[in-house]
């Protein structure tokens, strides 16, 4: 018997999962951040645009690999995750815009600047859950009615690979390794041996 869409494979799912764990570990770090503390602040602006730079590669992949593979067999049915993707990259532009502002800003000004860095955010991750949860309902309904399981599992394969043979490491596992970590690396030493695996 054929599966229903409940029971085909979701390509969405693994890397949401380490996104949202990702963004949220990220937030309650701002959150947290002591805006008197140096390094504190130092390490806070780095996991945010450490979050940027991934967020903005997954939109690269999901708009190259996935939207295109929906057009072909059904044209505008990525249109509002696409349209939620321009939105997004606004977003980034936002958040590196309010980074800069924290690193330059001194007393009271450093608290009001990390207060709307942390609102931001927080009002990205959000929209980000509910744009993840469309993906993995809506896009995910189209994606399996439109190609067999066969298929959407070469699909899944193909961003993955492509990421490989350019660093030699895939996103996904980066991912799943962070969601595993009982807290995100803050020093220096600590992201280092994290990033060659030691961590």
């Amino acid at each position: 018997a054929s599966m229903n869409i409940a029971e085909r494979f979701n390509i969405y799912t693994a890397i949401h999962k380490g996104l949202r764990a990702y963004m949220c570990e990220v937030l309650v770090q701002v959150g947290r951040m002591d805006p008197d503390d140096a390094d504190e602040v130092r390490t806070a602006v780095d996991a945010v645009r450490g979050l940027v730079e991934i967020s903005r590669g997954h939109v690269q992949h999901e708009d190259e690999w996935i939207h295109t593979a929906l057009e072909a067999r059904r044209p505008g049915s990525s249109a509002a995750t696409q349209a939620d993707h321009h939105h997004h990259l606004g977003t980034f532009e936002l958040l590196e815009g309010s980074l800069r502002d924290l690193e330059r800003s001194t007393g009271a000004g450093r608290a009001a600047a990390a207060r709307l860095l942390y609102r931001q955010l927080a009002l990205f991750v959000a929209e980000n859950f509910e744009h993840m949860h469309v993906e993995e309902t809506d896009n995910h309904a189209t994606l399996v009615t439109c190609y067999s399981e066969q298929e959407v599992l070469e699909l899944n394969a193909r961003p993955g690979l492509a990421i490989q043979m350019a660093n030699r490491r895939g996103l996904r596992p980066a991912l799943e390794r962070v969601q595993a970590l009982p807290r995100v690396p803050t020093t220096a030493e600590e992201r280092a041996a994290f990033a060659m695996g030691e961590g």
